[in-house]
């Protein structure tokens, strides 16, 4: 939670944030009002960034309730914790996404990067998020359930 003093005049847009060498900065939208409204690629980023500041149970609560299905909290957090808050995901792109309907396919780079080694690597994945009500969330592809559940 951050709380700004703004003069009553302002209306900002955005805000750029950036938590130190091992990251990249990070834009967010202040025009968004709920988290239910915002868009496919923005709640996979929202689930990276809950997951680099250690809201485990909020980076959770994106997923689909059919993947937490598969996985529990407990789970999900252990795996997790395994090498928080020494790996970061340091950075995203997300070059294309398709929404049809309530199916959404984002295509996803992600930089993970050790802070303790320097070790940094890049993977791209598709990632499948489907509407659930209002809100966008995020289906487990089957090697994070294994990795979740392992």
């Amino acid at each position: 939670c951050l709380i700004f003093d703004m003069p009553a005049d302002a209306t900002p847009e955005s805000l750029e944030v950036t938590f130190g060498k091992a990251y990249e900065p990070a834009w967010v939208d202040l025009t968004t009002k709920q988290p239910q409204s915002i868009e496919p690629d923005e709640t996979l980023a929202l689930q990276y960034e809950f997951s680099n500041a250690g809201y485990f149970d909020l980076a959770y609560g994106l997923f689909a309730p059919s993947s937490q299905q598969q996985f529990t909290y407990a789970q999900y957090e252990a795996n997790e914790r395994q090498g928080w808050p020494r790996g970061v995901n340091s950075g995203y792109a997300f070059p294309s996404v398709t929404v049809e309907g309530d199916h959404a396919t984002v295509e996803r780079l992600l930089t993970f990067y050790d802070t303790r080694t320097s070790y940094k690597s890049t993977t791209r994945r598709t990632q499948e998020l489907v509407r659930v009500g209002d809100a966008w969330r995020i289906v487990a592809r089957p090697e994070q359930v294994s990795s979740f559940t392992d």
